[in-house]
């Protein structure tokens, strides 16, 4: 980034042609975190009765929270593995 302004704002300037910004997370960086989201969510869910969230029994909120969150793991998963292979 460029110098602040006078207004404590930083500038920034535009990228030439020739230039590219290669400050973005990773694939594989991408990808832990979403397996890492479903895998609290999926969690929660499951746990939703012990933890005290839930109501007796394993209702429909509950399985669509754990199924949910079973799948952003495995494309979370998917992604940090795909990143690694290329």
């Amino acid at each position: 980034m460029g110098p602040a302004t006078a207004g404590g704002a930083a500038r920034t300037r535009a990228l030439g042609a020739s230039e590219s910004y290669d400050g973005g997370m990773s694939n594989k960086s991408i990808g832990l975190l979403v397996a890492l989201l479903g895998l609290l969510l999926g969690a929660a869910s499951a746990l939703a009765d012990v933890l005290g969230f839930g109501k007796e029994g394993f209702g429909s909120n509950q399985t669509m929270g754990t199924a949910g969150g079973v799948l952003l793991l495995l494309i979370g998963l998917g992604l940090a593995a795909k990143s690694r292979s290329t």
